[in-house]
């Protein structure tokens, strides 16, 4: 896992273009100082130095479930970039 700040431009380039395709997203992943990208968490799968997927964490998030609010794992952005292709990530 990486913060925002640590991902590499061709990273970036890769997570951006992939956002667009799946989700018709125009924002942009664009960490910089002082920007919610900058400390957002995010994971990465890769294979032999190629990202296969990715997804954004959020820490903490509130749910509410009967009645009592719990901060739970949010888990956001997740895209397969190679789809029905099965990596060994041991």
């Amino acid at each position: 896992m990486v913060f925002g700040r640590e991902l590499s431009p061709a990273e970036l380039a890769v997570i951006n273009l992939n956002r667009r395709q799946e989700f018709g997203s125009v924002s942009v992943v664009a960490p910089v100082v002082g920007s919610d990208d900058w400390e957002r968490l995010y994971f990465l799968v890769e294979d032999h130095g190629q990202l296969m997927a990715f997804g954004r964490l959020h820490q903490t998030i509130a749910a509410d479930l009967a009645g009592v609010r719990h901060q739970i794992l949010g888990i956001a952005s997740i895209v397969a970039i190679e789809k029905g292709q099965a990596t060994d990530v041991s």
